[in-house]
């Protein structure tokens, strides 16, 4: 019988199968699909989630840029736009910059600034 952490819902366990795929297969050179609306669904919930982690910075940042899905109707944040695939917004969502040199849009030269790249 599944017993899911007290606290926690199905939508974190998104999170982490979206983020822990794509880090093991990114250094790998390998491409692996996955669903758009997927990507999108857990970068939600990593922008509204309250909780502690090691990605917290990176929670605020729609707070300071509006960012904006170039392949998904998906956009967070209220100031200077940069924009980029879901899944490399989800990625710099959680903490990874491996490829923040994807994003693009007017606030993208300031992103990589205020994430120290």
């Amino acid at each position: 019988m599944h017993r899911p952490f007290p606290g926690l819902t199905c939508r974190e366990s998104l999170i982490d199968a979206v983020g822990h795929t794509l880090g093991m297969t990114m250094p790998l050179g390998r491409d692996i699909s996955i669903p758009v609306a997927e990507v999108a669904d857990a970068a939600h919930r990593v922008v509204s989630y309250r909780g502690r982690g090691s990605a917290k910075v990176f929670r605020l940042l729609p707070l300071t840029f509006r960012l904006t899905a170039t392949d998904h109707d998906w956009s967070t944040g209220d100031s200077t736009e940069v924009t980029g695939a879901m899944t490399d917004l989800f990625l710099l969502l959680t903490g990874r910059v491996t490829r923040i040199e994807k994003l693009g849009g007017p606030g993208a030269d300031q992103l990589c600034r205020a994430v120290a790249i």
